[in-house]
Formats: C-alpha cells, sequence, structure tokens
C-alpha cells in the first residue's frame, strides 16, 4: 500500500494553499468512489464524517483552537455545515461518546473494506489530511486511522 509514517510526516508540512487543493480532490474522489459502490451520499457523507470527527477526538478530545485549525479543511472536504457548535452537538448529543465514535469506525471500516486500494489510500490521505491540518498527527490520531488500514 503506502508507508503510513512517512504519509503522516508529509502531509504535516504541507503548505495551506496546498492542503486544500489536495483535500478538495481527495474529498471528491472519495464520495464518487463510494457512490460507485453503492453508498448513498448521506450515508458516505455522515460515516465518513463522523469518522475524522472522531479521529480528532481521538487524541483527547475537540477544542475551538484545534478546530479552528481545521476549519477550512471541514469545509473544502464536507461543506459548510460543519460549524464547531454542530461538531460538538455531534458527540454531546450522543448518550455515550464512544458508542458514537465505535459506530461510526465500524461502519467506514465496512465502506474501507468494499473499496479498491486506490480508493482506500484516498481514504486515509483525506482523513490524514483533516487530522493533520494543525501541523502535526498524533500517535492517537495514527492508530485511530490505522484502524481503516486492517480492516
Amino acid at each position: 500500500m503506502f508507508s503510513f509514517d512517512k504519509l503522516c510526516k508529509t502531509l504535516e508540512e504541507l503548505a495551506p494553499g496546498e492542503r486544500l487543493l489536495l483535500l478538495a480532490e481527495k474529498a471528491h474522489s472519495v464520495s464518487e468512489g463510494l457512490g460507485e459502490l453503492g453508498f448513498g451520499e448521506g450515508e458516505r457523507l455522515r460515516t465518513l464524517s463522523a469518522f475524522v470527527v472522531g479521529s480528532l477526538v481521538s487524541d483527547g478530545g475537540l477544542d475551538e483552537k484545534q478546530y479552528q485549525n481545521v476549519y477550512a479543511s471541514l469545509v473544502e472536504a464536507f461543506g459548510g455545515e460543519y460549524d464547531f457548535r454542530t461538531v460538538k452537538e455531534l458527540y454531546r448529543e450522543a448518550k455515550d461518546v464512544d458508542k458514537t465514535i465505535l459506530k461510526y469506525t465500524e461502519q467506514m471500516m465496512r465502506l474501507f473494506a468494499a473499496a479498491d486500494e486506490g480508493l482506500q489510500e484516498d481514504i486515509v490521505m483525506l482523513c490524514l489530511l483533516l487530522v493533520s491540518s494543525d501541523g502535526h498527527v498524533s500517535l492517537r490520531e495514527k492508530r485511530y486511522i490505522r484502524k481503516l488500514c486492517r480492516s
């Protein structure tokens, strides 16, 4: 497949403009690829965005500063409805945050398993582009996203 750690390092060092261009490309290819596999637009968007938000909070939570670092990337990938309040409410409304994240992680793993290798690489790249928007991919974020590679 690809060297996960090398990819993380490369994406951590991307300039903001390059990141947004690559994000737009990967968000489009992932959405189209999952659509070709028969997943509805709402299911793809909800599952992928929840998985990405799960990876953002996997290292201990999502504060407003971290969110501001990734906001432009989230909008590029998923549209403007992902403001800080909306993202926080996605998890606050759930009775059990861990169960909610687990549910979307399992869904994302099913989507990932149905994808071909090129689409799998694009999904991982999209997730890493988003979590590296703050210039760093934490060990917990890496572990969370690596779950996909094992599915």
